[in-house]
């Protein structure tokens, strides 16, 4: 009816279009082929002023009274120009007879951009449902009535859309193949309805269309069509989609709306179909207690008067599925952004007046207020985007997903735990950028190659798996000054993974936190030595046991109610790292453990990583490789000296696949040269030296102190070392470290092993010289 330019956008030929008059030429649907933006006259209300629910037919009313009033004359409808009937077929045959090896590759192309690659699935497209390659990348879709007789066809390429002239949709599409089946899928539009049909092809479901997008009036006869039937609706997740659902629940009140996260359609949510439609339900109905007048919640009183209960107003902005039920993202009318709320803050007044002190606001109702305020919002969000959520950071489904992100085809989002917070969103940060391939190879070169190589396939190894097992953890150990820290730093930070904590300060409270927030991703407990705090020492060593298999396990207290139980998992991705290593059986073999040399250390590699924004957008660039990569290609096969125990076998397996990751990625990026392999004869070695506990023992008690103040064990200038044998025993196993004999057998396991001379002197009655012992 009318074109013109767009006011921001660079138009060549005018992209906003206004058509479909009414009785009295007044234009009734708008559309913007540069943005895609479309909808009628109450979505572009809603757009233009953000409204929603009763306050956009309030507005809209407003408006249509002023137009009334307006001394400007009214246009005449103009006449309807007859549309064309053309015949089809001809077109349609000529397309298929023409089709070509190029043909089919442009329309392989285009399946695939739009998701639905796949051979089997292109012959369904063609076989069943009739699509055509017309050209290099474009696609014909025919529209046909019930007995197959064409009215129309659309076409489409990746970045254009258009119908041959004189097409006519007067029947839903996919008309043609309705067998009258009970249950009937209707969806938007025909790639929605191209996949749904595929997704359900075994299923006795019939699938529909929409023929002409959410904007078309709702035709008798469709209605006829679906009389008896049950009907899920699967309609876009925008404005236009749900006025849409809206208008079609008014007409089938039983009809079952499927929502999806905003923005998105049923083929691009990511959501497998069956689940979409598992979670549909009649939209609700306000149970009427609770309203919303002048911008703040009030409910009924008993004279029909309105009482306020809060001192301010709430606005759903969509619904989100948690572990506990839904909850809604709302805008607290008068404050910026977006807050959350829970069923939890909804369950008593006291909760509520909680939630609203810290929103600041005043709660002034009782427990009933707060359930009217759920039926409210679950009625006020019936016709909102709806969103999966997770509490726990890292790969889900085939996504990865954490504070702010989700990278991958599953639309979910991160929300705060409700107990047990790590505070995540200060400490995992993913952000988009360029990717430095010097920055990849200074990665590589940060220590010794074949260190990096391990501790590089560990990190991919564990960002990949998921909830499977194995799940080694990264132990790395070394003396002051071995470089164990910055390299680790430097190797977490550039993929933005800042999540170090300091076991000297850290509760047991706070590891078990940090090691229940995440699935893969890294989370790093430093200063592992006798310095450290004993009980969160003895809490990370439980968790280390639990970690390769993901056993949870079970703690009370973390909650407000201490007699509460609360699962712990340990599916997080454990880096360990300290002058101490370990000897438990149960621990060495289940873990991926290091010992660094200061003369491993690369300076110039450390200082080019730590320069300004050469690791920016790496963290993102290695989720968004990994999120696409094929599952089936992480694949955990034992590997290493035929001599190692078979777990330790499996966990350098595991290293060996996430390193496999790694070279595809680095070479995708550019680093096109053949880097060194991962040492697993290192492995292999470093386990073979920790099977000694004696030495172990000796490490963990440098630096402490005896009652009289005496070192247990000091290192000397000169490289030999002074230790206390009684001292060393007692002080192992109070750390938990069991010794096989006491302070005798452990001076004679020296003796073996180096000079050994007494030490006389106040204090050092017991101790003695170990010559030329390097720890």
């Amino acid at each position: 009816m009318i074109s013109c330019p767009l006011p921001g956008h660079d138009d060549s030929t005018p992209s906003f279009n206004l058509w479909d008059a009414d009785k009295n030429g007044v234009p009734q649907q708008y559309g913007c082929f540069g943005c895609g933006r479309k909808g009628d006259v109450l979505a572009l209300i809603a757009e233009l002023e953000g409204l929603q629910g009763p306050e956009l037919g309030r507005r809209a009313d407003e408006l249509a009274a002023e137009e009334l009033a307006s001394p400007a004359p009214q246009r005449k409808a103009p006449r309807a120009k007859p549309k064309k009937i053309v015949d089809f077929n001809d077109a349609m045959r000529n397309l298929e007879a023409g089709l070509s090896g190029p043909r089919l590759a442009g329309f392989q192309q285009y399946m695939a951009a739009k998701g639905l690659d796949g051979e089997s699935i292109e012959v369904f497209a063609m076989d069943v449902w009739g699509w055509v390659p017309a050209d290099r990348g474009v696609v014909a879709a025919p529209h046909r009535g019930p007995a197959g007789e064409i009215t129309g066809i659309k076409y489409r390429t990746r970045t254009r859309k258009w119908a041959a002239e004189g097409s006519r949709w007067p029947y839903l599409y996919g008309t043609w193949l309705d067998k009258g089946r009970p249950v009937v899928v209707l969806c938007e539009g025909e790639s929605d309805a191209l996949w749904a049909a595929w997704s359900l092809r075994d299923a006795p479901v019939d699938v529909l269309a929409l023929p002409s997008g959410a904007n078309q009036s709702i035709a008798d006869d469709w209605l006829a069509r679906l009389r008896g039937r049950k009907v899920f609706l699967v309609l876009d997740s925008d404005t236009a989609g749900m006025l849409a659902a809206r208008q079609w629940v008014n007409m089938r009140p039983d009809s079952l709306l499927a929502r999806l996260p905003e923005g998105e359609d049923l083929l691009s949510c990511g959501i497998p179909v069956d689940e979409v439609l598992a979670r549909a339900a009649t939209p609700q109905h306000s149970s009427g207690i609770i309203d919303l007048q002048g911008n703040i919640l009030v409910r009924s009183g008993a004279n029909g008067n309105n009482v306020p209960i809060a001192d301010f107003g709430l606005k759903p902005v969509r619904e989100l599925i948690t572990d506990e039920g839904p909850a809604w993202e709302v805008i607290v009318l008068g404050n910026p952004g977006t807050t959350l709320i829970r069923p939890r803050d909804l369950g008593a007044s006291a909760r509520m007046r909680a939630w609203a002190n810290l929103n600041h606001g005043a709660w002034l109702g009782g427990d009933k207020e707060c359930q009217g305020l759920f039926s409210w919002l679950a009625a006020e969000s019936s016709y909102l985007p709806l969103e999966s959520t997770v509490s726990k950071a890292g790969r889900v489904g085939r996504s990865f997903v954490g504070p702010g992100f989700c990278i991958g085809a599953d639309k979910m989002r991160y929300v705060q735990p409700i107990v047990g917070n790590a505070k995540l969103a200060s400490k995992i940060r993913i952000a988009e950028g360029s990717t430095d391939m010097r920055a990849l190879a200074a990665l590589e070169q940060l220590n010794t190659p074949a260190v990096m190589s391990i501790v590089l396939g560990w990190l991919c190894a564990t960002l990949m798996r998921g909830k499977r097992a194995p799940a080694p953890p990264l132990f790395i150990s070394g003396e002051s000054g071995s470089g164990k820290t910055s390299m680790l730093a430097t190797v977490l930070g550039a993929f933005g993974f800042k999540t170090e904590m300091a076991l000297t300060t850290t509760t047991p409270y706070g590891v078990d936190c940090m090691v229940n927030s995440c699935i893969g991703f890294p989370v790093w407990f430093d200063e592992f030595r006798g310095g450290a705090r004993e009980d969160s020492l003895t809490r990370l060593r439980q968790l280390l046991r639990d970690a390769y298999f993901g056993q949870p396990s079970i703690k009370g207290g973390m909650t407000a109610q201490v007699s509460e139980l609360t699962e712990i998992t340990t599916w997080a991705g454990i880096v360990v790292s300290g002058e101490m290593g370990t000897h438990e059986t149960s621990h060495r073999d289940r873990m991926i453990m290091l010992d660094l040399d200061r003369d491993g250390k690369n300076a110039n590699a450390l200082a080019f990583l730590q320069g300004k924004d050469v690791t920016e957008g790496l963290g993102h660039s290695l989720l968004t490789f990994l999120s696409r990569r094929p599952d089936v290609l992480f694949q955990v096969n034992p590997v290493g000296p035929t001599s190692a125990p078979d777990r330790l076998r499996a966990a350098m397996g595991f290293v060996e696949a996430g390193w496999e990751a790694w070279k595809q990625f680095r070479w995708d990026h550019g680093l096109h040269d053949k880097p060194v392999e991962p040492g697993f004869e290192v492995l292999a070695s470093v386990r073979a030296l920790s099977e000694d506990p004696y030495l172990e023992a000796i490490k963990v008690c440098e630096g402490m102190l005896t009652k009289d103040g005496h070192p247990v064990v000091n290192r000397e200038e000169n490289g030999d070392v002074i230790l206390i044998p009684g001292e060393v025993v007692f002080e192992s196993r109070r750390l938990g470290i069991e010794l096989p004999a006491r302070a005798h057998e452990l001076r004679a396991w020296l003796t073996s092993r180096w000079d050994v001379e007494d030490v006389s002197g106040i204090g050092r009655r017991r101790a003695i010289r170990v010559k030329g012992m390097d720890i």
